[in-house]
């Protein structure tokens, strides 16, 4: 089992004569903007996870599973005395079978 680790990376660096001309308000904002992307990327990569339940390969050539999905034979480990089999998912199934988008 693999981990996907991908590293994104965003600065911003100032001049001294930027920071000289530019108040505290315009230096917050920039790093506003900053937390606020990183947010909405963790947000997206964590439920491109939960909505793909698809295996990827990691750079290093290892298989990286998103959650148990009951259908790639691996069983979770045990939890405080509760044993799962190998068909145990961690997905809820609706009453109908429905496209995401429509």
């Amino acid at each position: 089992m693999g981990y996907d680790f991908n590293d994104y990376d965003r600065a911003t660096r100032f001049t001294w004569k930027a920071l000289r001309s530019m108040d505290a308000r315009q230096v917050r904002a920039f790093h506003d903007e900053a937390l606020s992307a990183d947010s909405h990327l963790v947000t997206a990569i964590i439920l491109h996870h939960l909505l793909n339940p698809e295996p990827t390969t990691n750079p290093e050539g290892q298989t990286c599973y998103g959650l148990w999905n009951g259908q790639d034979g691996m069983t979770p480990p045990p939890y405080r005395n509760t044993v799962f089999d190998s068909s145990h998912t961690r997905y809820l199934s609706s009453a109908r079978a429905r496209s995401f988008w429509s």
